[in-house]
């Protein structure tokens, strides 16, 4: 049991490795139940919203469309390439099983460098080949034209973003570091770390660092989001200028108003991520709280 000293005099018992651990598990189940309240009752409708703009559009013209932008935004020379999922039927969808265990067998060969992303991403493809969403990944555009094609024209934004800017090249791979490491980290010190007593100062750098964190863990996390929102913005501005060139006015419109739903859930998505952070760290704090002494010893 260690004790805590205040500077104005009083003294506090440290909640134990038990209230902490029950705090740090109530904190997590409330951010994560957050997290799928807004996916499920938020960002599904509206993205489910936007797809409806692909309903008896003329998939020809998107094709035909997103051919000739490969040559004149120069990412055909780049190596970019269209994956059309149309066609694909349910049995053709991998299962997460299935998914998992590819995935670890190239962990266990070691023969190529793999991440998490890799694994995000592979059930990202299998999404798109249903048309639920569209993907720009390892040079390709990944969709379903005849069910989704017109959320094409935002991942040709990123993949412009990728090979013809190196500041949005750049803007874009951070995000892997923020969204992998940053964001998911930001919650788990803010929870890990104590809070501080009344009058209780911080002692050396790190202190001052984790202290920082966990009084500012919501408003941190949501910040964390900013360069994976402008890097969206900017991919759907780059598609919508596209879209506008090559395709009919009614069917820019519909790209720019798919285009619109998709970008509004990073934001909803950024402000829920700072809500849940918030949330977590307030309720392992009312759990696992340091204990007045009435009495101290002196």
């Amino acid at each position: 049991m260690s004790t805590i000293q205040s500077s104005n005099g009083n003294q506090y018992i440290a909640p134990g490795i038990g209230l902490s651990t029950a705090g740090y598990i109530a904190g997590s189940m409330a951010s994560g139940a957050i997290g799928r309240v807004t996916n499920q009752v938020i960002c599904g409708p509206i993205l489910a919203n936007g797809l409806k703009e692909n309903n008896g559009v003329d998939t020809n013209a998107i094709r035909k469309a997103l051919k000739i932008a490969l040559d004149s935004t120069g990412m055909k020379d780049k190596g970019v390439t269209i994956k059309d999922y149309s066609g694909c039927k349910p049995s053709d969808i991998k299962s997460m099983n299935r998914i998992v265990k590819e995935f670890l067998v190239r962990v266990l060969k070691r023969k190529e460098k793999v991440s998490v992303l890799d694994f995000v991403n592979a059930q990202a493809k299998e999404s798109a080949k249903l048309g639920a969403n569209a993907l720009y990944a390892d040079k390709a555009i990944h969709v379903n034209i005849d069910r989704a094609g017109i959320t094409a024209f935002h991942e040709l934004g990123h993949a412009i973003n990728e090979n013809g800017s190196k500041f949005w090249k750049m803007i874009q791979h951070s995000r892997k570091f923020l969204g992998l490491v940053v964001i998911p980290s930001l919650p788990i010190i803010a929870m890990c770390k104590r809070k501080k007593v009344e009058g209780e100062e911080t002692t050396g750098p790190i202190d001052k660092v984790t202290t920082f964190i966990k009084e500012n863990v919501g408003k941190l996390t949501t910040l964390a989001f900013i360069p994976v929102i402008a890097e969206e913005f900017k991919a759907t501005a780059r598609g919508n200028k596209i879209a506008k060139e090559l395709l009919s006015p009614e069917l820019a419109k519909k790209v720019s108003k798919c285009n619109k739903m998709g970008g509004l859930t990073y934001v909803v998505l950024g402000i829920s991520a700072g809500v849940g952070a918030f949330v977590a760290n307030k309720i392992k704090d009312a759990i696992a709280k340091p204990k007045l002494v009435k009495n101290p010893e002196i």
